[in-house]
């Protein structure tokens, strides 16, 4: 039986300040670089067969203090990068609000019909996690892996991973540097844990 931990990237100064940070290579600011420390100390137990990543920096430093006390090197997956967010990098959750309300909404509530300004359709997100749940289930069906990624991108895994699609993106919480966790059973995904975090005061559900 397989165990497939997704890990949401700790903070970035952008995260702090509600910015749609996307395929813009922001680094862990100094509390997302104490919570991956933090979050790798409960990790460790776990003892992983691979370690997988984003090839973004905040999803590979958030990996680091992990590999290191594994002594695994990290792997990276280029379909684990965050959605491309085309008009809406850089802009606030408030100011997507006001500059593009429907848009916003469909992506929230209806994600799968909506359609971000010369961004990443949700097809072409299902798409490739598409891909990575057939990798995991003929290279990982027996392992126990962690994939360090992003969180609009762990919201659609749910999607993918448990067959499912209408959600919405708007009605779940992914926060830094949270755990969710699932296992393989007769090649079918079963959610354990979702958006779980590790009790210390360095992680919110912000």
């Amino acid at each position: 039986m397989g165990e497939i931990y997704l890990i949401r990237h700790g903070e970035t100064d952008w995260n702090r300040e509600a910015k749609f940070q996307g395929r813009t290579d922001i680094p862990l600011n100094s509390k997302g670089k104490s919570q991956a420390e933090l979050l790798s100390d409960y990790l460790a137990k776990e003892k992983f067969d691979y370690i997988y990543s984003s090839p973004l920096k905040r999803a590979i430093e958030t990996a680091i203090p992990l590999s290191k006390k594994l002594n695994k090197e990290i792997l990276i997956r280029e379909n684990w990068i965050e959605f491309d967010f085309g008009e809406w990098e850089g802009l606030t959750v408030r100011e997507v609000h006001e500059k593009y309300p429907i848009e916003r909404e469909l992506w929230l509530y209806h994600t799968e019909k909506g359609k971000i300004p010369k961004g990443e359709s949700f097809e072409d997100a299902y798409k490739r996690l598409s891909i990575e749940k057939e990798y995991i289930l003929e290279n990982h069906k027996n392992h126990k892996i962690v994939i360090f990624t992003h969180g609009a991108i762990i919201r659609a895994a749910l999607y993918v991973f448990l067959d499912l699609y209408h959600i919405g993106f708007g009605k779940i919480t992914i926060s830094s540097c949270s755990i969710t966790h699932f296992k393989i059973k007769d090649d079918k995904f079963i959610l354990l844990r979702l958006n779980y975090l590790y009790p210390h005061e360095l992680f919110s559900y912000l």
